[in-house]
C-alpha cells in the first residue's frame, strides 16, 4: 500500500470553489508479472485521513494494467489544507507500479466542452498562423516550388521531434545500446547534437500546446494556455519569420531591364 498526498487543489482551483463537488479519480498502473496484460488485479482505494475527514473506501476492483481508469469519489474528502490523501492496498502478490506522469491524476469540472473546444480552435489556428508565416517568408526570396518545398521541410522536421529527441537524449546520432548503456561517437555529433537541442527548443514553443489530447482525455484548456500559444507561436515565431521575410522581401530586386543583344 502507499499513500500519496496532492497538494494541487490548494491553488488552482481554490479548494473552497469545488465544495459539495464530485471528484473522479484517473488511474493507470503497470506490472512486472509476465503475460500480465491479460490479467486484472484487485485493488481497493481509501480517500480521505481521519479524524478531519471521514474516509471513503471503495469496493474491491477489478482493474486492468497499462489502461486508464476512471471512477467518481465523493465530494469534501480533501483536509482543510486542501491535500486530498489517497490509500491504494494492492490485494495481490504481484508489484503494481504507478507511472509518475499519468499514473494517477484527480479530476474536478472546469468549464463547458464548447469553451474548451473553442480554445482549442484557437490554439490549432495559431498553427496556422505560423505555417502562413513560414510559408510567406520562404516565398519573399525564392520561387513558389522551392518555398513551398522548404515549408514542408520545415513541417517535416516539427513532426519527426521524437527522432530528435532521442537522439538528443542518447548524446549520438550513431547506434546505443540501452542493455549496456554504451553509445557510438561520431565528430559529427559535436556539430549536430547542439543544432539537434536549438531545433528542439524551438518545436516545443509550439509543441508544448496539445489541444486535441487535451480535448480527447477531457482536460481543460484555459484562457492562459490560449493567450501564451498565441504569444509563443503566433507574436514570437511567426514574428520572427514575418520580420525576416519583410527584410529580405524589401531589399529583393523584384525586375530587372532585359537588354536586347
Amino acid at each position: 500500500m502507499f499513500i500519496l498526498s496532492l497538494p494541487s487543489l490548494r491553488q488552482a482551483p481554490p479548494k473552497d470553489k469545488l465544495k459539495d463537488q464530485a471528484l473522479s479519480l484517473r488511474v493507470k498502473f503497470n506490472t512486472a508479472q509476465v503475460g500480465g496484460l491479460d490479467t486484472t488485479y484487485y485493488a481497493v482505494w481509501q480517500i480521505g485521513t481521519p479524524p478531519e475527514v471521514s474516509p471513503h473506501q471503495t469496493k474491491i476492483m477489478s482493474l486492468a494494467p497499462d489502461t486508464f481508469h476512471e471512477f467518481l469519489i465523493p465530494p469534501n474528502l480533501y483536509d482543510s489544507k486542501g491535500d486530498l490523501t489517497i490509500l491504494f492496498r494492492n490485494l495481490n502478490d504481484v508489484a503494481l507500479l504507478f507511472p509518475l506522469e499519468d499514473g494517477l491524476e484527480v479530476l474536478y469540472p472546469q468549464g463547458s466542452f464548447g469553451a474548451n473546444f473553442v480554445r482549442g480552435l484557437g490554439i490549432i489556428l495559431c498553427w496556422m498562423a505560423l505555417l502562413a508565416a513560414v510559408g510567406l517568408a520562404a516565398a519573399s526570396f525564392l520561387s513558389f516550388p522551392v518555398a513551398a518545398f522548404c515549408s514542408l521541410a520545415l513541417l517535416v522536421i516539427s513532426f519527426s521531434s521524437g527522432t530528435l529527441a532521442n537522439a538528443v537524449q542518447e548524446g549520438t546520432i550513431m547506434n546505443y545500446n540501452q542493455e549496456t548503456g554504451k553509445k557510438g561517437y561520431s565528430p559529427v555529433d559535436d556539430v549536430v547534437m547542439p543544432v539537434f537541442r536549438g531545433m528542439l527548443d524551438v518545436i516545443n514553443l509550439v509543441q508544448g500546446f496539445s489541444p486535441i489530447d487535451s480535448l480527447s482525455t477531457g482536460r481543460s484548456i484555459t484562457w492562459a494556455q490560449l493567450g501564451q500559444a498565441v504569444a509563443q507561436i503566433v507574436l514570437l515565431l511567426g514574428g520572427i519569420f514575418a520580420a525576416f521575410g519583410i527584410f529580405v522581401f524589401t531589399r529583393r530586386e523584384l525586375a530587372t531591364a532585359q537588354g536586347n543583344q
